[in-house]
């Protein structure tokens, strides 16, 4: 992971009306890095006793319709919370809770799946239909993550990636291999 990367993660820990301290940006890349992995271990270990209650409510979850899981989390769960229940869901029940939602809170909880291999795979069970607008929205909003989760995506689906993406719209000496050869493959997509 190079500095930029560091720094998008770490800008998705903090608060949306937070931005980034700047010192962040000023550290070298191994102590960013050291950094970032710090504050990564802080959460796990503040999460460590929410992870059997979340466990907890995914076994409910199967109890309850999806039109009631939709509204309820539509109104009372984050989506950062979301998103690290999805990793405790099979990706057939994640799609399920997908339908009529909305797409600012699917994007959000996108952006903040921590692991972007997941989010590709629940993005290509998705209906074409669906898909757009959430690749779209992170696209918009979030650009380098949208770069990460399309690295996963097949062929077919990075086609809908390279109709949102501006290529220009990154500056290549931040970008580490795995970025530079994904916006390679998405310009020869166009």
């Amino acid at each position: 992971m190079n500095k930029q990367q560091h720094l998008e993660e770490l800008a998705l820990l903090n608060r949306e009306d937070q931005p980034l301290p700047n010192i962040f940006s000023q550290l070298s890349d191994s102590d960013l890095e050291a950094t970032h992995h710090y504050v990564d271990q802080v959460i796990e270990r503040h999460m460590q006793g929410l992870d059997q209650l979340m466990l907890s409510m995914v076994q409910s979850m199967k109890f309850i319709p999806n039109v009631f899981l939709q509204m309820m989390a539509k109104r009372y769960v984050d989506p950062v919370f979301a998103a690290r229940l999805t990793n405790l869901m099979d990706v057939r029940r994640t799609v399920a809770l997908t339908k009529g939602m909305p797409v600012a809170y699917l994007g959000e909880v996108t952006a903040h799946q921590r692991d972007n291999a997941l989010s590709a795979t629940i993005l290509s069970h998705l209906k074409t239909k669906d898909i757009e607008p959430i690749v779209r929205y992170i696209v918009e909003h979030y650009p380098g993550k949208a770069l990460d989760i399309a690295h996963h995506l097949p062929d077919s689906l990075l086609r809908k990636v390279a109709q949102y993406l501006d290529a220009n719209r990154f500056d290549a000496s931040h970008l580490n291999d795995d970025r530079r050869e994904l916006l390679k493959r998405i310009q020869d997509q166009i």
